[in-house]
């Protein structure tokens, strides 16, 4: 893949935007998931060290567009077990995303879990083999999908196992909370209950929060969507590695037909 990363590294909180990052709305505007990251990523590196991601909320302020983004980011909250964090992402000067997340400190305490795998594992999931109508597939390219129930044409709940065929930024290893929240905004696309190239829905927000962290590559999203008559609606998903549950996530949406 010829650019390698969603993201191209291009200075101090600067990052040049690849073809991989575009969505399913235009060919100018970028999928959620990859800036959605782009957050997670700077969050990271601004709590201090010991702490991790337990709940993140991106709310999407614009079209994000496919150029160079800037990132910032800040502690609104400090503390040694918990604290809270924002960041920012600009465009041309335009705050188009904005993120807030908790930390806590990683601590050995005696609780016992219980950890169940799922049923089913990538590998028993149909690939990806149709993409919507209209659908500009640069971002759907970059990640495997693996559909265990449901399809991109399939109207309902779906279960698919997915993961990135690219870095996030280049020559960089993401972490498990990048590479989650860089595929947990599909969840409204594998779930939808409208025909894509009749309506839009488009999701407002991002909300991920996380009992731990990713383990594998191959993140699950079991995703249900519900709809309203006054154009609103909410997707809910289930998000789990193969060694079992490892969170949830919710989408807010927006629904209106296409012109």
């Amino acid at each position: 893949m010829e650019d390698d990363a969603f993201y191209l590294a291009g200075g101090e909180d600067a990052f040049e935007s690849t073809r991989w990052t575009r969505g399913p709305w235009g060919p100018d505007s970028q999928h959620a998931g990859p800036p959605a990251a782009l957050l997670v990523r700077a969050l990271e590196r601004t709590a201090e060290p010991g702490m991790r991601l337990v709940r993140v909320t991106v709310d999407i302020l614009h079209p994000i567009p496919v150029t160079t983004l800037t990132v910032k980011s800040e502690v609104v909250r400090p503390g040694k077990r918990v604290s809270l964090l924002r960041a920012g992402l600009l465009a041309d000067g335009v705050e188009v995303m904005r993120a807030g997340a908790w930390f806590m400190a990683r601590r050995d305490v005696a609780v016992p879990v219980a950890c169940f795998p799922p049923p089913d594992r990538p590998e028993d999931g149909r690939a990806l083999d149709a993409f919507p109508a209209d659908y500009h597939p640069n971002y759907l390219e970059a990640i495997e999908w693996a559909f265990v129930r449901g399809a991109w044409l399939s109207p309902g709940p779906a279960t698919a196992w997915a993961r990135s065929r690219i870095p996030l930024v280049a020559k960089e290893r993401p972490s498990g909370a990048q590479r989650l929240v860089t595929v947990a905004d599909s969840a409204s696309g594998i779930s939808t209950m409208l025909d894509f190239a009749r309506w839009t829905f488009i999701n407002t927000d991002l909300t991920v929060a996380l009992a731990r962290e990713p383990e594998q590559e191959w993140i699950r999203m079991h995703a249900r969507t519900q709809l309203a008559r006054d154009g609103v609606g909410v997707c809910t998903s289930v998000l789990g590695d193969a060694a079992g549950e490892l969170g949830y996530g919710s989408q807010s949406l927006l629904i209106s037909p296409r012109p």
